[in-house]
């Protein structure tokens, strides 16, 4: 039933994950080609953004009175419909930039209701032992289809028309939810037969993250790996532009090296956590602050690519570890509602670190940039003695494993 389960989990979140990289590069390509205006794609941007600031908490606390699996399947059935309305308003040449708009609202408002859905669905199809291999080796995976899928999205974008680029997609939502609707779940959660309310699914929430001993720490470790994820996926065009001689192939390598650093981490983090445990934080955390000292040094352009590869690497490494140990470490019943709460926190990390770099970038030069994300490394290592009290279950990591591992 694990094996079936498993590959059940990792196709269909491949799919979805494919789906997304292609829609993101070709939106972006054919919204500029329309409107020529590169202020369109961020306002497209701003569009994605804008649900998880707004509606987290509500979509997270909602999940948590709901059926996990129907309410996944069913958000994966109108992911299915929003973008293969997309299809069809270009099939019929209706193409307007304020519907595009509306549409990608409406599946930006789907996502964060299908995000804390899925994650509960997850926890009770799989063990706590089982859950651990499965998020790290689909966090992988998810990396690989959407590179595939960012890269099809570039090719298609060029040969196909919109209509059927959006069609490819809708289909992706719809393996998903085929996938999910098949899982078994091994360890279904209670559901109280009163729907709880929004305030009390929040408020429960955030009593767990503040009284449990480990989880407010392992909430702002998760904070320095997205701020790191953000701040290179913001500064990586600006770096070739400016400093690497502006080749569009020089970008790609550079992306391709960050992203398949990040793809071969979520191989080896659940061993690594079940072997090493909480030392596993402390070395992604020097990880990233060494490789992102050296990302700035602009010794060559095989150094600076080895540099993102590592540095992408550590960043998710840090932050599968933490999204795993979160996610293990949270009761199904109130697992809803602490994603919401990471997910607000998650967003306004991306949003700060964007505008922060860019901000950065326009009155420093890069380097200082790379090293100041180093600097806040070694601030947060100061609190390393925090990373004892970090809730990793027995059943994942005990000090004797280390032991018998070295013996």
């Amino acid at each position: 039933m694990f094996v079936r389960n498993k590959w059940l989990y990792m196709l269909g979140t491949g799919c979805s994950s494919f789906g997304d990289g292609l829609q993101s590069v070709a939106a972006s390509w054919f919204l500029l080609q329309w409107t020529g205006s590169p202020l369109a794609i961020g306002g497209m941007i701003a569009v994605t953004y804008l649900p998880p600031l707004l509606l987290a908490p509500f979509a997270g606390a909602f999940s948590d009175s709901r059926d996990a699996q129907r309410m996944a399947v069913t958000v994966d059935l109108l992911r299915f419909l929003v973008v293969g309305l997309m299809a069809l308003l270009f099939v019929l040449d209706l193409f307007a930039v304020w519907w595009f708009y509306l549409l990608q609202f409406l599946l930006a408002v789907a996502n964060m209701f299908f995000k804390p859905s899925s994650q509960i669905l997850v926890k009770e199809a799989f063990t706590d032992e089982q859950l651990v291999d499965v998020l790290t080796k689909s966090s992988s995976l998810n990396l690989t289809a959407s590179l595939i899928g960012s890269g099809f999205g570039g090719w298609m974008a060029t040969t196909f028309s919109p209509s059927f680029i959006f069609f490819t997609n809708a289909l992706t939502f719809l393996a998903s939810g085929a996938c999910n609707a098949n899982l078994h779940r091994i360890q279904r959660r209670f559901i109280p037969a009163t729907k709880s309310d929004f305030i009390r699914g929040l408020t429960a929430g955030g009593n767990f993250l503040m009284n449990r001993t480990g989880m407010l720490y392992l909430l702002f470790l998760s904070v320095i790996s997205s701020f790191g994820l953000q701040m290179t996926n913001t500064l990586l065009a600006p770096y070739v532009d400016l400093y690497l001689g502006g080749s569009s192939l020089s970008y790609a390598i550079l992306d391709i090296s960050f992203t398949v650093g990040g793809v071969l981490s979520g191989l080896i983090v659940g061993r690594m956590l079940q072997r090493y445990g909480p030392n596993v934080v402390i070395a992604s955390l020097l990880g990233m602050g060494v490789l992102s000292g050296l990302a700035g040094i602009r010794a060559s352009f095989l150094q600076v690519a080895l540099s993102m590869f590592g540095l992408g690497f550590f960043v998710m490494f840090h932050l599968v570890t933490m999204q795993t140990l979160i996610q293990v470490n949270t009761p199904k019943e109130i697992l809803g509602s602490v994603v919401g709460l990471r997910s607000i926190v998650a967003s306004l990390t991306k949003i700060g670190a964007a505008l922060g770099t860019g901000f950065a970038l326009s009155h420093f030069d890069i380097t200082y940039v790379f090293w100041g994300f180093t600097a806040i490394i070694m601030l947060t290592l100061f609190t390393a003695g925090k990373v004892r009290t970090l809730p990793i279950p027995e059943s994942l990591y005990t000090p004797s494993n280390t032991k018998a591992a070295g013996g």
